[in-house]
C-alpha cells in the first residue's frame, strides 16, 4: 500500500491469500532440491567431485519438465550439462559418470582456477588486485593454460600469464599435470 510508512512493519499475509501460482513454485522448488540432492548423491556414491562436470542426469520425475529456470538452478548445482527425463528409469536419478577428454579438461580448468583463488586469498590480495601469474609446467598443462586463458585471467583477476622454466612457488597438482604457481604484482 502506497500510504504505508515500510514493509517491514506490515502484517504477514495469510495462508489463504497465497496465490495458487506461488503455491505451485514452492512445490517445484522442493522437487528441484529434492532431485538436486539425489543427484548430489549420486555424484558422492560415484566419488566424482561437484568440481568436474559431467554431461548428464536423468529424471525419472516428469514434473520439472519444460521448467527451464529451475532445471538451470538443478544443472549448475550438480554440475551437469543437461537434465533429460526418462520414466523408464528404476531409481529417482542416474547421473552419467562417463567423462570425456572435453569434460576432463574443463573438471582440470576449474580445480586449477580453484587453487589459483586459494593461492590469491593466502598472499593477500583483493579483487581491486591484477596480478600476474607465473606458470612452470609441462606441455600438458600449458595446453589446457592455453585454452582457459581468458577464463582463468577473468575468473582469477589477472592480468597476464607467464611461462617460465624455473618458477619459485606453490606446487598444484591436479591428475597426472603438475603446476609450480606464482602471483607477483
Amino acid at each position: 500500500k502506497k500510504n504505508e510508512e515500510s514493509v517491514h512493519l506490515e502484517r504477514w499475509p495469510k495462508g489463504d491469500t497465497i496465490k495458487a501460482s506461488d503455491k505451485r513454485l514452492v512445490l517445484d522448488m522442493a522437487e528441484a532440491k529434492r532431485v538436486a540432492s539425489l543427484g548430489l548423491e549420486a555424484r558422492a556414491k560415484a566419488g566424482i567431485k561437484v568440481r568436474q562436470p559431467l554431461l548428464s542426469l536423468k529424471v525419472k520425475s516428469e514434473k520439472l519438465k519444460g521448467k527451464m529456470e529451475l532445471l538451470q538452478l538443478i544443472k549448475d548445482e550438480i554440475n551437469v550439462k543437461e537434465v533429460e527425463f526418462d520414466k523408464k528409469l528404476e531409481q529417482g536419478v542416474i547421473v552419467d559418470t562417463m567423462i570425456t577428454p572435453e569434460l576432463k579438461k574443463e573438471g582440470q580448468f576449474r580445480e586449477l582456477v580453484r587453487n589459483i583463488q586459494d593461492l590469491r586469498k593466502k598472499e593477500g590480495f583483493t579483487t581491486k588486485d591484477r596480478a600476474v601469474l607465473e606458470v612452470q609446467t609441462g606441455s600438458e598443462g600449458e595446453d589446457l593454460i592455453k585454452s582457459f586463458a581468458n577464463n582463468i585471467q577473468r575468473i582469477c583477476l589477472l592480468k597476464d600469464i607467464t611461462f617460465a622454466q624455473t618458477v619459485v612457488g606453490e606446487g598444484i597438482k591436479i591428475d597426472d599435470l603438475v603446476f609450480v604457481v606464482r602471483l607477483r604484482k
